[in-house]
């Protein structure tokens, strides 16, 4: 502004006058006061240097305390009009079973008076986990805030059985509303089954703490599956190939497209699959035949073993090493600045010397702003100082001038 656009206003509003006007003459009158005042307050101070830099130090002092016990976060909550609920299944539900538990929010929301509509997904982003989305009422119809209600559902939906369903209020300034907020990467070069382990220990570590609710450690082992085996060498007596058989699984339980047919120019696929009811459980495997040789229908049981066993969800890698992300919702007047610094302080206390921690999401955009602001602040006094340098002439007042600056901060 001081460099482009006052400059440039300068010259069109400033003209010449031959005399002031009275509103220039009632100004100026009250800047030689202003003046005049602040000069005796100046001199009274400075006539009394033991009183002035005691409390310059007490105030610079103070200042620093300050700064370092005010909670830090990334951008201020506001009230943006709507709550998001997080729905969390079991593992291995079916997206039937998600879509019964999610239903169940419905009556609780409907049923609080600030709520103008909701709208519910299941399945999303994965088959075990929901979204709620509660528009409310505009500001002037409704007497609570947005975090006063997200505050006072979250025990109502503690209460829905089978999910977990926690509501946030949503970040400001574009930030994604459907990352958690607190999120902390555990890594390491060991096996999967340690990185597990230490994942369940750190969740028990940080969940006590009041800060934070619905801790959870993104690295699940144990989703449920069925394991297939193929009898090779009964499937070669019987005239069949693994890749028929195989076929047949694909078709008759994953469903597959064998053609199209068009109806009043539109196009429609057609695809072969089991009825749902008849493929619920490893039992109805045996309703399954395979054509052998001459025609010959074979039961499928007959040719496969299959066994129910658990495995991973999926395994992450982080930095190029294996890895499992803690997320966490942050509570009631907390920030994320003091979540990360509980989060922080346990993970030294609770990894092991093979482990190392980073941060994830919202947590690593915060980590990195507060790690990038006091190269911004030292950039800005420089060029300040420089800009002041070129107004005065002079490079020692404006050290006068921004000496003030700390204790205005």
């Amino acid at each position: 502004v001081a460099l482009t656009l006052t400059p440039m206003m300068c010259s069109r509003l400033l003209v010449a006058h031959a005399g002031e006007g009275r509103v220039a003459r009632w100004l100026g009158r009250g800047l030689e006061a202003l003046e005049r005042g602040y000069r005796r307050l100046l001199g009274g101070v400075l006539a009394r240097p033991w009183l002035l830099v005691p409390l310059v130090a007490l105030m610079l002092g103070a200042g620093v305390a300050l700064f370092q016990r005010t909670p830090g976060e990334l951008s201020p909550y506001e009230d943006r009009g709507y709550v998001r609920a997080s729905v969390r299944g079991p593992e291995g539900v079916t997206i039937d079973w998600t879509t019964r538990n999610v239903q169940q929010l419905e009556p609780i929301l409907a049923a609080v008076p600030e709520v103008e509509s909701t709208f519910l997904i299941a399945g999303v982003p994965e088959v075990t986990r929901g979204i709620a989305v509660i528009r409310l009422k505009p500001w002037e119809e409704r007497a609570r805030s947005q975090q006063e209600i997200a505050r006072t559902l979250r025990p109502e939906l503690a209460r829905v059985p089978g999910v977990v369903a926690v509501p946030s209020s949503p970040p400001s300034l574009g930030q994604d509303s459907r990352s958690p907020p607190v999120q902390i990467v555990l890594q390491t070069s060991g096996s999967y089954q340690e990185l597990a382990e230490v994942t369940d220990r750190f969740v028990r570590a940080v969940e006590t703490w009041p800060g934070v609710t619905d801790v959870n450690g993104e690295l699940s082992l144990e989703t449920p599956q069925l394991e297939v085996t193929f009898d090779r060498q009964k499937i070669a007596d019987l005239g069949l190939d693994v890749d028929s058989v195989g076929r047949t699984l694909e078709s008759f339980l994953a469903g597959r497209q064998v053609t199209r047919f068009n109806r009043d120019a539109e196009q429609y696929d057609v695809i072969v699959q089991v009825a749902d009811a008849d493929r619920k459980e490893p039992d109805d495997l045996a309703a399954i035949y395979v054509r052998g040789r001459g025609g010959q229908m074979i039961q499928l049981s007959n040719l496969v073993q299959f066994q129910e066993t658990v495995a991973a969800k999926e395994l992450t890698r982080f930095n190029q090493l294996r890895s499992a992300t803690v997320t966490a919702a942050l509570a009631p007047d907390y920030t994320i600045g003091q979540a990360l610094e509980h989060f922080t302080a346990t993970a030294r206390e609770v990894l092991p010397d093979n482990f190392r921690f980073d941060y994830a999401g919202p947590s690593r955009e915060f980590d990195q702003a507060g790690s990038s602001i006091l190269l911004i602040f030292a950039l800005a006094l420089a060029f300040i100082y420089l800009l002041l340098a070129a107004q005065f002439e002079s490079f020692v007042s404006p050290l006068l001038i921004m000496v003030t600056v700390p204790l205005s901060m």
